[in-house]
């Protein structure tokens, strides 16, 4: 699969060569980890990143420090950038965590009848479809999926909920990456669907069909990880 990188940015003045050069370093260590199994856990170093992406150092150390900010990695001196792995118990967990929290969502959403919380998971789901016709790369596909599911949740204007569904975003990230990665396109239509049936229980306000979409949905994505050691029965 040739998932696109847009790394080959366009000569342009001192300032947007600086940034060219941030994002280089950024989507190569991204890609970096996306390459790593979710069962992996690795060093990214600074040297084969700086060769990797043909950019200097400070760029690459840029690109670690933004990183170990959204929690992906974990800077350790003379090491390099520590990428943890993450079990199959974990992933269950966390898709458990999800499914709870969005299905509590769904439910607001249609008590309160929220047409703007429609609307906007609508476009959302329309902006992923555009995405993946135009093979936009991975980190696109997932900031787009990361938003859809923050919308939902957020529908209930319950901050706690909200905030504790956040905790799991670097989690839910680096799942991602490894099953878009892994799956391929195929995994990527198939939860935009997903999103849309998801979308259609809260509009026709079902809230049956609604779980058993959210319960789909996360037992899909944990197929899609780990295959047959999935057990998901939320």
């Amino acid at each position: 699969m040739n998932w696109r990188t847009n790394s080959d940015d366009a000569p342009a003045g001192n300032g947007d060569d600086q940034e060219s050069a941030r994002e280089k370093a950024y989507k190569t260590a991204f890609n970096a980890i996306s390459a790593m199994g979710i069962g992996e856990d690795g060093f990214l170093r600074e040297d084969e990143l700086v060769e990797m992406s043909g950019v200097s150092r400070t760029p690459v150390r840029e690109a670690l420090q933004r990183l170990q900010a959204e929690g992906m990695v974990r800077l350790m001196p003379r090491k390099g950038a520590y990428v943890s792995a993450i079990t199959p118990y974990e992933i269950q967990d966390l898709l458990e965590c999800r499914s709870m929290f969005e299905a509590f969502a769904a439910e607001a959403a249609i008590s309160e009848v929220s047409r703007e919380t429609i609307r906007q998971l609508q476009d959302l789901i329309d902006l992923q479809w555009k995405a993946f016709r135009e093979e936009a790369p991975l980190a696109q596909a997932i900031e787009l999926d990361q938003q859809w599911h923050t919308t939902l949740v957020s529908a209930p204007r319950n901050k706690l909920i909200a905030e504790m569904h956040q905790s799991l975003k670097n989690r839910e990230i680096r799942l991602m990456l490894t099953v878009i990665s892994g799956s391929g396109r195929s995994r990527w239509s198939q939860a935009i669907e997903e999103h849309a049936s998801i979308r259609d229980g809260v509009r026709h306000g079902d809230l049956d069909a609604a779980r058993k979409a959210i319960n789909f949905h996360c037992h899909q994505t944990g197929r899609a990880a780990l295959g047959n050691r999935m057990s998901f029965t939320s």
